[in-house]
């Protein structure tokens, strides 16, 4: 009965919040920020609408299709060694760009294991093109493995960071870092890390 009352309590505070924020009252109609918005889809949620620009919307059902062409690898070969991953991903003739790294690295946000053989591949250059992975494809593969509490890994991916070119570590990578070890509790190593 307790926890019932207070659930109904929270529900009618939330509730009486949102209908007094000044954001929902005078706001009838907003554009959701860039950075909460989805690459591929547009969505009409009531008040809340996401434009779509359809110009770049062939570029990104293109990274879409390759993304899931590389979702598709990583999970058939999940129960391989990385060897093999890296080898049909080598094969798969794939051209790769942050929004494309960045696209696979999201699917794979609660599989640490695919994201970081994806990663690893992507980092070491196999591919054959000139693209080293930036600051947002760090940090995403950062926060996937401290939401996974893999350090270790963790630990590697900065080492890497700090080896490569200036402007990698940036306060996002600070901010993800030290949540992941506050939220694992690990106080010691955080205060460590600043």
């Amino acid at each position: 009965s307790a926890p019932l009352r207070r659930s109904t309590m929270q529900f009618r505070f939330f509730s009486l919040l949102v209908s007094r924020t000044p954001f929902a009252k005078h706001t009838p109609h907003f554009v959701i920020p860039p950075k909460f918005r989805f690459p591929l889809r547009c969505i009409n949620l009531g008040n809340i609408s996401h434009e779509c620009d359809t110009a770049s919307s062939t570029d990104h059902s293109f990274i879409d299709h390759e993304a899931l062409k590389i979702q598709t690898i990583l999970k058939t070969k999940q129960n391989t060694n990385v060897y093999d991953i890296e080898r049909a991903l080598n094969q798969s003739q794939l051209t790769l760009s942050e929004d494309l790294v960045l696209n696979v690295l999201r699917r794979h946000r609660s599989d640490w294991k695919p994201a970081y053989a994806f990663f690893t591949w992507v980092s070491r250059g196999q591919d054959g093109s000139d693209y080293s992975p930036g600051s947002g494809a760090h940090n995403e593969i950062l926060d996937i493995l401290g939401k996974m509490k893999r350090f270790e890994e963790l630990h590697q991916v900065l080492d890497e960071m700090s080896k490569r070119k200036k402007g990698l570590v940036n306060e996002v990578t600070y901010r993800i870092v030290i949540n992941r070890y506050a939220a694992a509790h690990k106080v010691d190593e955080a205060t460590e890390f600043l």
